[in-house]
């Protein structure tokens, strides 16, 4: 198996690199590369962002004549903030491979990621010291439901981490089958990288939060005939002003031998049977934060994951490398088992607190705008002396005053509401886990000796 990736690995291997090679043969290729070897047989390509054209013309090729390739890129991939360079430090973390998505027959949406309330993850928007549990839209937790059923490859997995991943939709006109295995809820939305780009909101982008009802997919898989990306040819070599001196030098003088050209095997204009190819339209389902735990235990990594992230790209490059063996494997279960209804009702809870909460602080904010405008109205002049307020002026600040402490007073009371919402919720919980079966098998069992006793009385009672 091939393994591509884009610029800044980190220093340490990911756990899925190392899931990988426990099962494959695992060779990096240069980002530069005028053509794959031939005995690759999977090719992973993870994050191409400023790929070479040479490098996109021998992905190209390599699909063309058979090979198969699982590709991975991101409308804003997290993993990548933080790393040197100036693309990261202003947020520019996307990747892409148009050229060869519109040969292959797909898109994906250009500058837009997939929120999903029903599949949001819970983050703290608040400090340390002051947790506020939030619905965050753009992590999404995928469950059975999101996976193609009738796909070997999603139609037993677990649970799937993402952030911020792309929207992939079939391009018209295409002579490939677009199939998707990875989908959200109809509880979705696409939103604009920029809201989520250097300082993300979680508590705005569930006030702003509007669902398409469509279901965007997430992950696809693409086959069938496809021509090449490159209809005009091998991209050209460019040459610096030097080589084309010494170019020009040459041709003046003695000839001499020019070097060979920079792809020699012949083009291959369209595919020499069905292509096979995988796209996920996020990067950051393969970072550890994301999926598993990793413990350093006496030197050693020890990765206990949270989902089935690594046995997605695991069963992924099997079954493109012909085999469906590993499918069914699974090394270790997962932590993670959430009561998704306990989930649904709080998040219906919250959503009817979030919208009491916005109106008194949009209520709060206006009372604090013209509380402002009056008093800088009421401000002397330079060189005045004291302002003199008139009696409207004075009863004006004192409501709005008492305005704001009565406002501020309900907004924490809704969010006081709202936890002791969701606590008496996980009360209720714990005693009918604990408490109401023992109750109600004490009940039937009382319920049922009473019925024997009583029909044993009717038994005695009859004559002999």
């Amino acid at each position: 198996m091939g393994e591509f990736r884009g610029p800044g690995r980190p220093p340490e291997p990911w756990a899925v690199y190392n899931q990988l090679q426990q099962f494959f043969e695992v060779r990096s290729i240069d980002r530069d590369i005028a053509e794959i070897p031939a005995e690759i047989g999977v090719l992973m390509i993870v994050h191409p962002r400023d790929l070479p054209e040479r490098t996109q013309y021998a992905i190209d090729q390599f699909v063309l004549r058979g090979g198969h390739a699982i590709v991975f890129v991101d409308p804003h991939a997290e993993s990548e903030l933080g790393r040197p360079g100036p693309q990261a430090q202003l947020g520019l973390t996307g990747s892409n491979l148009k050229k060869l998505f519109d040969a292959w027959g797909l898109e994906m949406i250009d500058g837009k990621f997939a929120g999903d309330r029903l599949l949001a993850r819970r983050v703290n928007a608040g400090t340390e010291t002051r947790v506020r549990a939030v619905d965050y839209v753009a992590w999404l937790t995928l469950r059975q439901g999101n996976f193609a059923a009738d796909d070997i490859l999603t139609s037993d997995l677990g649970t799937l981490n993402l952030a911020s991943a792309g929207i992939l939709r079939v391009k018209e006109g295409a002579s490939t089958r677009f199939t998707p295995l990875v989908q959200t809820t109809e509880q979705s939305m696409e939103i604009d990288v920029g809201k989520v780009r250097l300082a993300p909101d979680p508590v705005t982008l569930l006030a702003e939060f509007k669902p398409s009802g469509e279901r965007f997919t997430l992950m696809a898989r693409v086959r069938g005939p496809a021509k090449t990306a490159f209809p005009d040819g091998p991209p050209q070599e460019k040459k610096d002003e030097e080589s084309e001196k010494k170019d020009g030098a040459s041709a003046a003088g003695s000839p001499e031998k020019k070097d060979a050209p920079a792809n020699p095997t012949p083009q291959l204009k369209e595919s020499k049977g069905p292509i096979n190819v995988i796209v996920v339209a996020d990067t950051d389902l393969l970072e550890d934060r994301f999926w598993v735990q990793v413990a350093d235990f006496f030197g050693q990594r020890l990765a206990t994951p949270i989902a089935a992230n690594g046995n997605l790209v695991v069963n992924a490059v099997d079954n493109l490398a012909g085999s469906d063996e590993l499918i069914g494997l699974r090394s270790r279960g997962q932590v993670s088992r959430p009561f998704l209804r306990v989930q649904e009702i709080q998040r219906d809870a919250e959503l009817r607190f979030r919208a009491k909460e916005r109106e008194l602080t949009e209520k709060l904010r206006d009372a604090e705008k013209q509380l402002n405008e009056l008093q800088t109205k009421s401000q002397p002049q330079e060189g005045a002396g004291r302002v003199i307020l008139s009696r409207e002026q004075q009863q004006a600040i004192e409501r709005f005053r008492g305005e704001m402490l009565t406002i501020r007073k309900d907004l924490r009371d809704v969010q006081l509401a709202l936890r002791q919402d969701i606590e008496g919720l996980e009360r209720w919980l714990k005693f009918a886990n604990i408490g109401l079966i023992p109750i109600l098998i004490a009940v039937a069992a009382i319920a049922l000796g009473v019925l024997r006793a009583r029909a044993r009385r009717r038994a005695a009672a009859r004559p002999t």
